[in-house]
């Protein structure tokens, strides 16, 4: 039984909700569109006039001493990375990645969720997805999630038709998804594509890979570790401090992989490698606390199809794939001002 008063607040959840989704999308999207003031626009001629002093576009290499900006002075570079993104209009960019990670990513659920379906019962599957919904926002949980219980109720012979047919469309599609994120790096970097139609698919192609496989690992992660750490039988104290180190592991992890994506990405020669920068480190904990945000204001805010309908848990889905897509941006933008300012390495 449930009482008039709890009857209300219900009630005034459910008329918030609306509203509330109505105006944290309008927000985001007028974001992306905001193109600044005068301030900006004179920011932007410097770039490109910037860009065109160096000629092919290269920058100098990326520096690896992080010390050096910190005796020059942080804010500058901070404002140089705003004023830089908004030049580089990485908002609107990141939607458009975020529309091909879309595209890339539907494919990938169906292969997987058919795969996984193949393995594991529907309770199994609910339990690891519950597991998830800690880190990712309840509109993609729900989204991937019905998706895989719909593969789930196909027979053996249907599942495995459509883990066959999904593995071959996915790859595709991802791989058009990764030259996306290429082709937004080429922008921060004011570099144009100077790589083959071949030697690009082959680089994008592995990165697709070395992506399926970052997933794997972030989700066993996610969801292997606190299952480990159960049946080690240890004190309350040590169970809950070594259940916490799956974080800082998954930024680390999520980091070394965007260091990577930073390096072989956009079409430049003259970068030094990096396991960790500035940026990366940087676009990993951007990413991992707005998924951790955008969950839980998606949760207070209820549900998304309060205003969208059918297509609520896909408008949630794409507004957190732009927000991963703009931490991916600004922290590449944070790499190339940051060498801007340093210079070179010796």
């Amino acid at each position: 039984m449930t009482t008039a008063g709890e009857q209300t607040g219900r009630r005034k959840r459910r008329e918030f909700s609306p509203l509330a989704a109505f105006a944290l999308s309008a927000a985001l999207l007028a974001l992306g569109y905001y193109r600044g003031s005068g301030e900006q626009a004179a920011s932007r001629r410097a770039v490109r006039e910037s860009g065109a002093a160096r000629g092919e576009g290269e920058r100098s290499s990326v520096v690896s001493a992080p010390p050096e900006i910190v005796a020059r002075g942080e804010t500058g570079v901070l404002r140089r990375v705003y004023y830089s993104a908004s030049a580089h209009r990485a908002p609107a960019i990141a939607a458009g990645v975020a529309f091909y990670s879309l595209l890339a990513i539907l494919p990938a659920i169906a292969a997987m969720a058919a795969f996984y379906a193949l393995y594991a019962d529907p309770a199994m599957i609910r339990s690891h997805l519950q597991s998830l919904s800690a880190l990712f926002p309840a509109g993609a949980i729900a989204f991937v999630g019905d998706q895989i219980m719909r593969i789930a109720g196909q027979d053996e012979t249907t599942r495995g038709a459509i883990a066959a047919v999904a593995s071959l469309v996915s790859l595709w599609s991802a791989n058009a998804g990764m030259n996306a994120v290429f082709d937004a790096l080429d922008v921060v970097h004011e570099v144009r594509e100077k790589r083959g139609f071949f030697a690009l698919n082959a680089i994008s192609l592995i990165f697709t890979v070395l992506g399926a496989a970052l997933i794997v690992a972030a989700v066993a992660v996610i969801v292997a570790w606190p299952m480990a750490i159960e049946t080690m039988n240890f004190a309350p104290r040590t169970e809950r401090l070594a259940s916490a180190l799956r974080w800082p592991l998954l930024v680390l992890l999520v980091s070394m992989a965007i260091s990577i994506v930073y390096r072989f990405g956009p079409s430049r020669t003259t970068m030094h490698w990096q396991w960790l920068s500035v940026g990366s480190l940087f676009a990993a904990v951007a990413w991992l606390a707005a998924s951790v945000l955008f969950s839980w204001g998606a949760e207070s805010l209820r549900r998304f199809d309060a205003t969208y309908g059918a297509l609520g848990a896909v408008i949630c889905f794409m507004l957190w794939l732009w927000l991963s897509n703009v931490g991916l941006l600004v922290g590449a933008e944070f790499d190339a001002q940051t060498e801007e300012i340093v210079g070179p390495e010796d």
